[in-house]
């Protein structure tokens, strides 16, 4: 299990970045606090944070709750990948801590879970899991991106704010004729991101009906059209918004996204979309340390 320990450089960036952007923002400078909207009860038990993985096993964060009493609801998880879904069986569980804030202060545990794969050897490089039986059909692994193309200023620029996954608002704005086009967001301007992001860095990238303005290494942002849906800041985190696969569960299309370091899934339900994500719970209990 020594490659677990190997995640606690990650933590501490994560905590450096909940300092700085305060535990009510969802998401900025590329990390951001975990948002997720309840699922129906058809749906399944998750997403879950996937630790590190090899060809036999995959390790499981299950967050900072002591998981020994509902042992039974992880005897089984199925584990989403790159090329589709496989069982893996529960072979037990772990407390792993950190001392985020130095050896003076109180450690940062979690729980973890092992399980065993069921395709030893399986080229599916696992993303998310989840607890249980998951049944999930025409799982298709998303395209890559078609060539990049120079944005157009004229198809971007705009009065109003877009609202991304998560609630925060952000437009594309020119402040004075033949003047350069700054992303904004809609409390802090473009000072939100320091440099700002200009729209003359950005390349346009196609995924079948989705667009990616990528602004790398400092921002990506992924649209439905002109309709922001997830957005990604490169501080304490890599810039990378972006549909990794599609499937149907429960008559309704899911895509398997990833933001920054996390995944999770989209899904567009009653004309709304709707995202969960797997969820590190255990990291704000470090912010004030």
């Amino acid at each position: 299990m020594t490659e677990i320990r190997k995640t606690s450089s990650l933590w501490k960036k994560m905590v450096r970045c909940l300092r700085t952007i305060g535990p009510t923002q969802f998401f900025l400078t590329g990390c951001f606090l975990v948002f997720s909207l309840p699922l129906r009860a058809s749906q399944p038990d998750g997403p879950y944070q996937i630790e590190t993985f090899t060809n036999e096993i995959v390790i499981v964060d299950l967050g900072a709750r002591d998981p020994q009493p509902q042992t039974g609801r992880f005897q089984q998880m199925t584990i989403l990948g790159t090329q589709g879904a496989e069982p893996a069986a529960f072979e037990g569980f772990e407390k792993l801590c950190v001392h985020l804030c130095g050896e003076d202060y109180p450690a940062t545990c979690h729980f973890v879970a092992r399980f065993r794969r069921a395709h030893v050897g399986s080229a599916n490089q696992p993303v998310v899991a989840f607890a249980g039986t998951m049944e999930a059909s025409d799982f298709h692994p998303f395209p890559m991106l078609e060539g990049a193309s120079k944005s157009n200023p004229h198809d971007w620029i705009s009065e109003s704010y877009s609202k991304a996954i998560g609630g925060r608002e952000f437009r594309w704005f020119r402040e004075k004729e033949g003047g350069e086009v700054y992303l904004e967001s809609s409390d802090m301007g473009r000072r939100f991101y320091s440099p700002p992001i200009a729209l003359s860095t950005c390349t346009l990238k196609r995924q079948l009906s989705f667009l990616i303005l990528s602004c790398r290494p400092l921002a990506e942002l992924l649209y439905e059209g002109k309709d922001l849906l997830l957005a990604s800041f490169a501080d304490h985190s890599i810039a990378k918004a972006q549909i990794l696969a599609s499937f149907k569960m429960d008559g309704l299309d899911y895509y398997l996204a990833q933001l920054g370091n996390y995944f999770g899934l989209l899904w567009k339900e009653g004309g709304e979309w709707k995202s969960r994500w797997a969820a590190a719970d255990y990291l704000g209990y470090a912010v004030d340390c």
